[in-house]
């Protein structure tokens, strides 16, 4: 199993990770797995802006529950 995530800003893809396992066991349907990232993007203008996370599945049968969440942090 196979698959690919990646976060984009603003119509930008800034950061990607690939996810998965091969095995000479794998048995469909009886592999389950959660994955958590956390990734920080530069820093951003004052505005609003449009976070989006995409995945793909290379290979198998990858069904994806996503969540994203946001923080603000500011040096001032």
């Amino acid at each position: 199993m196979l698959g690919r995530c990646i976060l984009n800003v603003d119509d930008q893809d800034v950061w990607s990770a690939s996810y998965g396992q091969k095995t000479q066991t794998f048995v469909p349907n009886g592999y389950n797995e959660t994955v958590s990232e956390a990734f920080v993007t530069d820093e951003l203008a004052a505005d609003k802006h449009q976070f989006r996370v995409d995945c793909t599945e290379e290979e198998a049968d990858i069904a994806y529950i996503t969540a994203l969440a946001a923080v603000r942090l500011s040096s001032s």
